[in-house]
C-alpha cells in the first residue's frame, strides 16, 4: 500500500521530460490502433517510482509503455506550497496510418 501518496493536488504535476514507447515491429506492417493507461506514482521529486497498466487494449503493447513512462520526469506536485508524491493515470495512444 502506498502512503501520503496524494491524487488532489494544488499544483499538477507538470512533465519535464519524456519518450515515447517503441511500437513492436508486428504493429508496424499495417493501420494500427492502440491504447495503454498506465497508472503512475511519482516521488516527491518528480520521479516516477511506479508505472502499472491499468487498461491496454494490446498486452504487447504494455512491456514498452511501462518502460517509457518510468524514463520520464516531472516537476513534482505540490500540496501546501510542499512537493508530495503523487499519483495520477497517463493514456498512451498508438496507431500508424499505411
Amino acid at each position: 500500500m502506498l502512503v501520503d501518496v496524494y491524487t488532489k493536488f494544488d499544483k499538477q504535476p507538470v512533465i519535464k521530460s519524456s519518450s515515447k514507447p517503441l511500437l513492436p515491429d508486428e504493429f508496424r506492417k499495417s493501420s494500427f490502433k492502440g491504447m495503454v493507461s498506465i497508472d503512475l506514482v511519482l516521488d516527491q521529486n518528480g520521479k516516477v517510482i511506479s508505472a502499472k497498466v491499468q487498461k491496454s487494449t494490446h498486452p504487447e503493447l504494455e512491456a514498452p509503455t511501462i518502460k517509457a513512462a518510468k524514463s520520464w520526469r516531472f516537476e513534482p506536485a505540490k500540496v501546501g506550497g510542499k512537493a508530495v508524491k503523487a499519483k495520477l493515470r497517463v493514456p498512451f495512444k498508438f496507431s500508424t496510418e499505411i
